[in-house]
């Protein structure tokens, strides 16, 4: 019998991550409803969706009894969560303004 639970995060520029978790493993899943104007909130809101991110990745990695330290480094862990999200939301972000533009 599985169990299963989920964490979510819902961010004001329209992000929701959710952690769908069960016995079975983890499942990571993005969606983008809509999208912020100003960079400075999308790039504030990525570093603490990273920041949430590793703190949820290290507690449960604490929590299956594994040691951080030896399976990845905390801070690249960071520093890649960080640009990754930035990417992601930033080539979204320019995508929405050719959208608006073509209207």
């Amino acid at each position: 019998m599985f169990s299963f639970f989920t964490v979510s995060l819902s961010l004001s520029f329209g992000l929701s991550l959710s952690f769908p978790v069960s016995s079975a493993g983890l499942r990571i899943s993005l969606h983008f409803s809509s999208l912020a104007t100003d960079f400075t909130q999308v790039l504030s809101e990525a570093l603490l969706l990273s920041k949430l991110l590793t703190f949820f990745v290290a507690s449960l990695t604490d929590f299956l009894g594994l040691f951080w330290s030896e399976l990845l480094d905390f801070s690249v862990v960071s520093l890649s969560l960080t640009f990754l999200l930035i990417l992601v939301l930033q080539f979204s972000l320019i995508r929405s303004k050719l959208i608006r533009a073509s209207i």
